[in-house]
C-alpha cells in the first residue's frame, strides 16, 4: 500500500509539472489580434520573451523575431520598437544592423484585408559600442497596434511588452569592427496617418515600471 501511494504521488507530481508547463505561457492577444516575440543570441536558438536578463557587450549583436496575426478583417496594423528611458534612435543604446525598421521607426503594415493573416519579421540589433549605458540595464520594448474602422471612426487596441531586458557589459565585444555597416530594409514605414502621434505619445511613457540602474 505504501509503495502504491508513493507511486501515485509521483505520477501526480509529474502531471502537475507538465500541466503547469503547458499553461505557463500563452501568446499575448487583444480583441483585434495576437502578437509574440522571441530573443536569440545567435539567430538560431530562440527564447520566448520577455527575457528578463541578457548580458550583452558593447558592440555585440543579438536577434529579435516577431509574429503578428490579425483576428479581424480590415485591421490597420503597425509595429514599433523602443527603449525605456529614451525617445529616439539617436539616443537609444541600440542600433538595427538588419531588419524591416529602425528603433522608433514605425513599421506600417497598412490595412490587412483578411483576418487570420500572419506576418513574421526579424531584426539583427546590436548594442552601440559607445553607449553611455554600459554597466546598466536597457529594456528593449516592442509594441503592435491594431486599428478597426467602425462608422468612419477608428478604434484601437494594442499589445506591448519588453522583449528583452539587456544588461550592458562594460567591455567591447571581441567580434566588433568599426566598419560594420548598419542597414535596414525600409518598406515605406512612415506613411500611416494617425499612427505617428499615438505611437509617439505612448512610447514617451512606455514601460515606466522598468527602472534603469547604472553603477556610477
Amino acid at each position: 500500500m505504501g509503495k502504491f501511494l508513493i507511486f501515485a504521488f509521483s505520477i501526480a507530481v509529474v502531471i502537475s509539472v507538465f500541466s503547469d508547463f503547458s499553461l505557463a505561457y500563452e501568446t499575448p492577444e487583444c480583441d483585434y489580434g495576437t502578437f509574440d516575440a522571441w530573443y536569440s543570441e545567435d539567430g538560431i536558438e530562440w527564447q520566448n520573451t520577455t527575457v528578463d536578463h541578457a548580458e550583452i557587450k558593447r558592440g555585440e549583436p543579438f536577434y529579435i523575431k516577431a509574429t503578428i496575426n490579425t483576428k479581424i478583417d480590415s485591421a490597420r496594423t503597425a509595429l514599433i520598437i523602443s527603449e525605456t528611458g529614451e525617445d529616439s534612435a539617436e539616443d537609444s543604446s541600440f542600433e538595427v544592423i538588419d531588419g524591416p525598421c529602425d528603433i522608433y521607426e514605425i513599421l506600417n503594415l497598412g490595412i490587412i484585408s483578411e483576418k487570420n493573416t500572419s506576418f513574421t519579421y526579424n531584426w539583427k540589433i546590436r548594442v552601440k559600442p559607445d553607449t553611455d549605458w554600459a554597466g546598466g540595464n536597457a529594456p528593449l520594448n516592442i509594441r503592435v497596434q491594431f486599428d478597426k474602422k467602425v462608422n468612419d471612426e477608428w478604434y484601437s487596441d494594442d499589445i506591448a511588452f519588453t522583449a528583452v531586458n539587456v544588461y550592458i557589459l562594460n567591455e567591447v565585444w571581441e567580434g566588433y569592427t568599426e566598419d560594420t555597416d548598419t542597414s535596414n530594409d525600409n518598406n515605406d514605414t512612415n506613411d500611416a496617418p494617425g499612427f505617428e502621434l499615438l505611437f509617439g505619445l505612448i512610447t514617451i511613457a512606455v514601460f515606466l515600471t522598468w527602472k534603469r540602474k547604472k553603477n556610477r
